[in-house]
Order: structure tokens, then C-alpha cells, then sequence
């Protein structure tokens, strides 16, 4: 009776764990699961995020230069509104990725 009752303790007692994402040999619960997938996927924006503010700027170098190629000349302050909306989606981009660092680093109520 004593070791059925000390079976069932330590049953419900021991928490299921699964192999980690970030390191398969290690074992972890379902919250620090969970914590790595939420890891990931804020990554994974991140990156995403950064692509999109890559191929911007790409669009805006690329509408520029058709305007001068169709224009012929260029034109300075075509060329200072170029570099700024560079730096407005450049700056942008890292504000939103400052805003999710420090999101992930608040600890959790």
C-alpha cells in the first residue's frame, strides 16, 4: 500500500518533459517549451521584418534611379529625399526590433 501510494506521489508529482528545440540533449517542460517556441517566433518576425526593410529600400533605390534614367539628370534634392526615406525605414526597422528585445527582457507577471 505504501508503494502504491508512493508511486501515485511521484506520478503526479514529476512534470512531463520532451527534448528542448534550442538543445536536443537537454530535457524541458511544457513552459520552457513554450518559452523557446515564443523565442523562435520572435526571431523569425524579426528576420522577416528586416527582409521587408530590405526590399523597401531596394524599391525606393530602384524607383529613384528609373526617375533619373527617364529624367536624365540628377537631381539633388531627389537624391537627399532618397537617403532619407533610407534611414526612415532603416530607423523604423530597429525601433520596432528595440520594442521586442525589450519586451522579451521584462520578466513575465
Amino acid at each position: 500500500m505504501i508503494l502504491i501510494a508512493a508511486i501515485l506521489l511521484w506520478v503526479y508529482g514529476c512534470q512531463p518533459t520532451t527534448q528542448s528545440i534550442l538543445d536536443p540533449s537537454k530535457k524541458v517542460t511544457g513552459e520552457e517549451l513554450q518559452a523557446e517556441l515564443e523565442f523562435y517566433i520572435g526571431l523569425t518576425e524579426t528576420r522577416f521584418a528586416d527582409l521587408d526593410r530590405q526590399r523597401r529600400i531596394r524599391q525606393i533605390i530602384f524607383e529613384n534611379a528609373a526617375l533619373i534614367a527617364a529624367g536624365g539628370a540628377v537631381n539633388p534634392l531627389g537624391l537627399i529625399t532618397t537617403l532619407g526615406s533610407i534611414l526612415a525605414v532603416g530607423t523604423s526597422a530597429d525601433n520596432v526590433r528595440l520594442r521586442r528585445e525589450r519586451k522579451k527582457s521584462q520578466p513575465k507577471t
